[in-house]
């Protein structure tokens, strides 16, 4: 689903980032069908970094899933860590690249989810020298990962920067760019037969 809105359409900018993400999933995507059939007695994994990590403190979307699997017992795992990306960067903590992907294919393992919601690209996009084929490669090697579990997954793009106007930056070249990772997500998810979410 297109997701779009803006801050002025969602309440207050006090409200933030992720309000206004749960409001567009609100508006949207709640009389529509879930991207992907979710069955009694699976475990759903939440994999990304500071948005999904916030669930933690902000739990309308897995109420608002809940709600649609009215009579399936379904558990959740959030395994959300602020500042990650596809290489498991974050979760190195003092140790390399390396250490962070296999804490982060770890985690997953040991979560034993049927099915994977992944959001990752933003930071990506923000680190200079990173380019979308890098990007690319990483996720593949990620969702490579999620198939070898017998895993189902969702690919959720990340949300454009809102334009605040003057005196905050504008955010025009920095979406151009993040636009690119979002069609590469995509991509990857249509080549794979898993489906995704454009909350770009």
């Amino acid at each position: 689903a297109k997701l779009t809105t803006s801050i002025a359409e969602s309440g207050t900018k006090a409200h933030g980032a992720y309000f206004v993400t749960v409001e567009r999933l609100k508006k949207t995507v709640s009389k529509q069908p879930l991207p992907a059939e979710i069955q009694d007695g699976e475990r759903v994994v939440w994999l990304g970094s500071g948005l999904f990590e916030r669930m933690q403190q902000h739990g309308f979307t897995e109420t608002w899933l809940q709600s649609r699997l009215a009579g399936r017992k379904v558990s959740f795992r959030n395994l959300g860590w602020s500042g990650d990306d596809v290489w498991g960067t974050a979760r190195a903590v003092f140790g390399n690249q390396g250490d962070g992907f296999d804490r982060l294919r770890k985690d997953l393992k040991d979560a034993n989810p049927n099915l994977v919601i992944l959001n990752f690209g933003a930071n990506e996009a923000s680190e200079l020298g990173i380019s979308g084929e890098d990007f690319r490669a990483g996720l593949q090697k990620l969702l490579s990962v999620i198939e070898s579990l017998s895993a189902r997954a969702i690919l959720v793009t990340p949300r454009a920067q809102e334009d605040l106007g003057p005196p905050y930056p504008d955010p025009t070249a920095r979406n151009a760019h993040l636009g690119q990772f979002c069609k590469i997500i995509k991509g990857e998810a249509a080549s794979r037969g898993f489906a995704s979410v454009d909350l770009y």
